[in-house]
C-alpha cells in the first residue's frame, strides 16, 4: 500500500468557498492526495476556484444525502485503484493535518480509523444536550463491542 495513494472524499451542501480553503489545506499538506468533492445539490452549485490536477468535482442537482455520496466515492476509489479513502466534511470541522496519522494507522494494521471533529459541540440548549446524549450512547456501545480506546466523538465522520 502507498501512503500517498489517498482519495479524500468531501461531501458538501451549500458550504461555499470554505471548500476551496479545505482543498488548499489538503494540497499544502500533501500534493499527492486526490480530492473528490461531492456537491450534493447545493444552490447555487459549487465552483472550484483553483483547478488542481488531482481534484475532482461531482455535482448532483438533487440532495441525495451522505449514503449516496459515500457510494459514489467508494466506486470512484475502486475504479481508480486508490489504497485509502478518507472522508472530510465540507464545513471545515475535521483537522486536515491529521490525515497522514489516520493513513499510518491503516498501514500498520488497523482496519479503519475514526478521527474527531474540531468544533463538534456547536449549539446550545436542547440541541447540544441531545447531541451529547447520542454521542455518549454510541461511545458506550462502542466500548462494549470494541473494548479499545475510542475517540470522544465516534460519530465524527472523519
Amino acid at each position: 500500500m502507498n501512503r500517498n495513494n489517498v482519495l479524500i472524499m468531501m461531501p458538501c451542501y451549500n458550504e461555499g468557498d470554505v471548500i476551496n480553503l479545505i482543498c488548499e489545506k489538503i494540497h499544502k499538506l500533501n500534493s499527492s492526495y486526490n480530492i473528490l468533492i461531492l456537491d450534493d445539490g447545493s444552490n447555487p452549485s459549487f465552483k472550484l476556484k483553483y483547478k488542481h490536477l488531482n481534484t475532482y468535482l461531482y455535482t448532483s442537482k438533487t440532495n441525495y444525502g451522505l449514503g449516496v455520496t459515500t457510494n459514489i466515492s467508494i466506486n470512484f476509489m475502486l475504479e481508480n485503484n486508490y489504497d485509502f479513502l478518507v472522508r472530510v466534511d465540507g464545513d471545515n470541522q475535521h483537522p486536515i493535518d491529521y490525515i497522514p496519522q489516520l493513513v499510518e494507522k491503516l498501514i500498520y494494521g488497523s482496519d479503519f480509523c475514526i478521527g474527531t471533529r474540531v468544533n463538534a459541540n456547536i449549539g446550545n440548549g436542547l440541541r447540544i444536550m441531545l447531541s451529547n446524549f447520542v454521542k455518549s450512547y454510541f461511545n458506550f456501545m462502542a466500548k462494549i463491542f470494541i473494548s479499545k480506546e475510542i475517540p470522544n466523538d465516534l460519530s465524527s465522520g472523519f
